[in-house]
């Protein structure tokens, strides 16, 4: 089945809108007020109805401006909203991330849809309860404070001398609708003027029921974006430059003419496509299609093996402002003994399981993208500006898909199908090919550290100096027209162009003097590359946080301290400003972890005595920890190192993890586990690779990820303070799936020296091993 548009879903379902007004007005008046002055205008998200809608059947639909990537955020928000309703949680459902019909909340990105999108989410729900309450007070002629309400059943308790009786949502709505407006100056501020609800009195946060998406996903019957299908569809696949800065010269169209359902080039600038009847034959045309390119007269890039060496050479296009606190020099010089080491992280892309696509239908003057967009919003406004389209002439229908963590959000296929579409008028398909997709989608930027740190002579860490250099030049942004590639090959410009930006790690450790500097230099050719910059899952935190935690395991082996309770120590004498108490909450997902892996506190690297037999793996253990905005991670991870071969298996992983108020334990132990296992697959293999005009590293071959032999025997998740209890009332909820990844690379990397004595100072680290041979 197809998705509807919000008036189809109404009349079809039978809904009754939660709006302003009565309901004797005719369906069809009815259904044009939903629709405004134009065909796709925004839902207004101060009105109520743009939230919710209850069903004659006491049943609600709940319409959010997110999208759920996979981590059940829809079933979350579902659990949310029906506790602050008071309604069934089994009586809800959920449309998320379609422009036409969800309120724009920005869609998914930077693990924000509950800590920042789930409280107006809640508000507004609360508001409809609090509606809800006062119409059945006037029905049944009973003050408010003397009715209950549960699963959307408001009653008058027995005994209770004002009154009895009860009504249903449905019965109350049925006849009339709401008359609500909202207060709020943007989404993240929506409010009605109902209390939310305290945490010892939600039913449904804390439990883990059935995601609903998981039965469709398993039988097969789910409809992702990928299957749709439209009525006189065409395919289109690109033809991409063959190197990196090429401009296309001549196209010979004859030279395609011979293969059936042939319908046209499509050509603008250094963009080229290929439309057939069949996806087939424009794959073969793809291939087939002679062209004539120009090889830029430069290199637009060095080769991956000298990036570091380019990098660390290269005149920066920014400079952060320098930040320090107390005296570094002076610190160092005073040092009883100083550290310094270089770290490297290089390009990594997204390896999406399932390479680029979307759909768009141009009918009736309009443009319809379907498409598993994780910002559908961005898209709507960055393909109406592409294209020269009104806005309320676009709208994106969001469905499931592959390709999170970033990719989709700069979403280069949804502007490709915009584009033909309106070029030949009729509904057009466009699918990327895995060696496309992994050579040409966006990369998270490569980075290059120099760290420096001195102990006195108790061990302590007196001075540490970061720094940081990033090749992040012209990243991208949201669904910015200017920025998605088929604009670039067509030769927009964006200006000014994004400078980017080097980060700094995120940690709560008392070190007295501290310096920390950051720069951002540019490839030689910005535009219509490869290595196009933009957000990859947490967009800076895993190459920072190598780098930090790396070090400071370092300092930890110098002191000959335990990496423990080196790192305690430091936070324990820390007096930073802590407004989300990350400092406490720092020590205790530390403690938390060392004691869930029987942590033995000694110094690295591992000596036992007597020595492993010549046959058996070497055994490390490592440490590091990260927090994101007010969720703090700490892991621990257990290595085997295959002396003969150089091979890394992370036996176990243990992870202590705290987001707050965890609205679903089940959902947030399996987002933990994918995060762990995709930050390994990081730290071990991932690299983009590239000679001086073009990505060598194109498929699973060239491009390894994480296979099933790697995955370790055991991954223990502990949540950390995170369920609901009477003396943590005003507990929240924070996001939980990008921080996940932060201190993967260098727990990896710490183990692995536990074990050999032989620091991982550049990513990824199964090819950095073969030494130990």
């Amino acid at each position: 089945m197809m998705p509807l548009d919000r008036r189809e879903f109404l009349r079809a379902s039978g809904y009754l809108i939660v709006s302003g007004g009565v309901l004797s007005l005719a369906p069809e008046r009815l259904l044009a007020q939903v629709s405004g002055q134009g065909p796709y205008p925004d839902p207004d998200f101060l009105q109520l109805d743009s939230w919710i809608v209850i069903r004659a059947d006491n049943t609600a639909t709940f319409f959010v401006g997110k999208t759920d990537l996979g981590q059940g955020t829809g079933t979350a928000f579902r659990q949310i909203m029906s506790d602050e309703l008071d309604i069934a949680f089994d009586k809800t459902s959920c449309v998320m991330g379609s422009t036409h019909n969800t309120v724009d909340q920005g869609g998914s990105g930077g693990s924000d849809a509950l800590q920042t999108d789930g409280y107006p989410m809640r508000r507004v729900a609360a508001e409809a309860r609090r509606v809800l309450l006062e119409m059945a007070s006037k029905q049944l002629g009973v003050p408010v404070t003397s009715l209950a309400v549960s699963d959307g059943v408001i009653t008058v308790p027995e005994g209770n001398q004002t009154g009895v009786g009860s009504l249903t949502y449905g019965e109350l709505i049925g006849g009339r609708r709401f008359n609500v407006t909202l207060t709020g100056k943007n989404t993240d501020t929506t409010t009605g003027v109902a209390p939310l609800k305290s945490v010892r009195d939600m039913k449904n946060v804390g439990k883990s029921p059935q995601r609903y998406d998981i039965p469709p996903k398993v039988d097969g019957t789910n409809k992702w974006a990928v299957d749709v299908r439209l009525p006189g569809m065409v395919h289109a696949r690109n033809v991409k430059p063959p190197v990196a800065g090429a401009t296309l010269v001549s196209i010979d169209e004859a030279s395609i003419r011979n293969i059936p359902g042939f319908v046209k080039v499509v050509s603008k600038g250094n963009y080229l496509a290929v439309v057939f009847e069949r996806e087939e034959n424009a794959i073969r045309a793809a291939r087939q299609l002679k062209v004539e390119w120009k090889r830029p007269a430069t290199a637009p890039f060095p080769t991956s093996e000298n990036l570091f060496t380019y990098m660390r050479a290269a005149t920066p296009s920014s400079t952060g402002k320098p930040i320090e606190t107390g005296n570094v020099d002076a610190a160092l010089a005073g040092a009883a003994s100083v550290v310094e080491a270089e770290y490297d992280v290089p390009f990594q892309g997204h390896t999406a399981f399932g390479p680029a696509h979307a759909m768009a239908d141009p009918s009736n003057g309009q443009m319809t993208i379907y498409t598993n967009d994780m910002k559908s919003y961005g898209m709507r406004n960055g393909v109406a500006q592409f294209l020269g389209m009104p806005r309320d002439q676009v709208r994106v229908i969001w469905m499931d898909g592959p390709q999170g963590y970033g990719r989709t959000a700069a979403d280069d296929a949804g502007f490709e199908a915009a584009y033909i579409a309106k070029e030949i008028g009729r509904p057009v398909r466009v699918q990327w090919s895995r060696q496309e997709e992994t050579a040409w989608d966006t990369k998270g930027p490569a980075y290059a550290f120099k760290m420096r740190g001195g102990l006195d002579a108790q061990g302590n860490v007196v001075a540490l100096h970061y720094d940081a250099c990033a090749a992040d030049h012209n990243h991208l942004g949201y669904n910015e027209h200017e920025t998605v590639l088929i604009s670039q090959l067509m030769g927009t410009r964006k200006s000014p162009v994004s400078q980017g930006r080097a980060s700094l790690p995120s940690d709560m450790y008392a070190i007295p003097n501290r310096r920390q500097t950051t720069r951002v230099v540019p490839l030689p050719m910005p535009f219509e590359t490869p290595l196009r910059t933009g957000n990859l899952r947490d967009p800076d935190g895993p190459q920072v946080q190598f780098a930090l935690e790396s070090f400071i395991d370092e300092l930890a082996a110098k002191a000959k301290a335990d990496p423990v309770e080196f790192r305690l120590r430091m936070l324990q004498a820390s007096t930073q400003e802590d407004s989300g108490f990350k400092r406490a909450r720092s020590i205790a997902c530390i403690k938390t972890a060392a004691a869930k892996f029987g942590w033995v506190p000694r110094p690295s690297p591992n000596q036992p005595d007597p020595p492993n037999p010549p046959d058996q793996p070497l055994v490390g253990r490592g440490i590091a920890y990260a927090y994101r905005s007010q969720t703090v991670v700490a892991v621990i991870c257990e290595v085997e190192v295959n002396k003969a071969t150089g091979r890394i298996w992370a036996k176990r992983i243990v992870v202590a993890h705290d987001c707050g108020l965890v609205i679903n334990p089940e959902a947030l132990i399996r987002v933990v586990e994918a995060g762990t296992l995709y930050g390994l697959s990081r730290a071990l293999h991932e690299e983009v690779k590239f000679d001086a005009e073009k990505v060598t590293s194109v498929d699973w071959v060239t491009h390894p990820t994480l296979r099933h032999e790697d995955t370790p025997e055991r991954i223990d998740v502990v949540i950390v303070n995170g369920d609901p209890n009477p003396n943590r009332p005003d507990l929240q909820h924070y996001g939980a799936g990008e921080t996940m990844v932060k201190p993967m690379l260098a727990a990896v990397a710490n183990a692995v020296f536990d074990a050999t004595g032989v620091r991982m100072r550049r990513v990824p680290f199964a090819t950095r091993t073969s030494t130990l041979a």
